[in-house]
């Protein structure tokens, strides 16, 4: 996995609103997709088998839980 600023400057170029598919050291976006189906076939296209799988907000924000 890439260090927590890159990660995040990662995920905030991804697109959003959707299945975003990972590669599995979670470096590189491999795929995206409206449904979890979709992002994963993206992802098997560049020969990524076991994506790691994220939904993508409309936006970004920050959140306390």
């Amino acid at each position: 996995m890439t260090n927590p600023e890159e990660y995040a400057r990662m995920l905030a170029e991804a697109p959003r609103d959707g299945w975003i598919a990972l590669s599995e050291d979670e470096s590189r976006v491999v795929g995206f997709g409206p449904t979890m189906e979709a992002a994963v076939s993206a992802a098997a296209a560049k020969g990524v088998d076991e994506p790691v799988l994220l939904v993508s907000p409309k936006e970004w924000g920050h959140k306390v839980l």
